[in-house]
């Protein structure tokens, strides 16, 4: 589906989406979207605005959210196998039960976050910031080398 244009009395034209996932690639900002049990695995989304957005369920694995802002999403039972979300803001997102296994979250924001019953196994963390404000640098040296 194409998206809707919307005037506005200045002249400027907003466009009014029907489809959040077309908004989200064409424009890499969807913040407040439902986005519930989609599948974006293997997706260029670098710096995309996510924020409170609702990803319940989705599949992202492999995609890039380096630098991506998902301050508030709800990415509860998410795939993020082997997803890349260097430097990403995941502060205050809901991220219970998700699978992050082999994710590369360094210089990943994760400040009160809800990480129960994540799955981290192989998860990447240098420079990352987690749940409780401490700095994790568990990889760096691994990661340098």
């Amino acid at each position: 589906m194409m998206g809707v244009a919307l005037m506005l009395c200045s002249g400027q034209t907003l466009p009014l989406w029907a489809d959040p996932v077309e908004q989200l690639f064409s424009t890499r900002a969807c913040p407040e979207c439902n986005l519930r049990g989609q599948d974006l695995s293997n997706r260029a989304l670098n710096g995309a605005n996510l924020s409170t957005a609702n990803l319940r369920n989705v599949d992202l694995q492999n995609s890039n959210l380096r630098n991506a802002n998902l301050i508030h999403a709800n990415l509860e039972e998410a795939y993020l196998y082997r997803t890349n979300l260097q430097g990403a803001n995941l502060s205050n997102a809901n991220l219970r039960n998700a699978n992050l296994t082999e994710a590369d979250l360094r210089g990943a924001k994760l400040t009160e976050a809800i990480t129960l019953g994540a799955v981290q196994s192989g998860a990447k963390f240098c420079r990352t910031i987690m749940p409780d404000g401490k700095l994790n640098n568990q990889d760096c040296r691994l990661l340098e080398n």
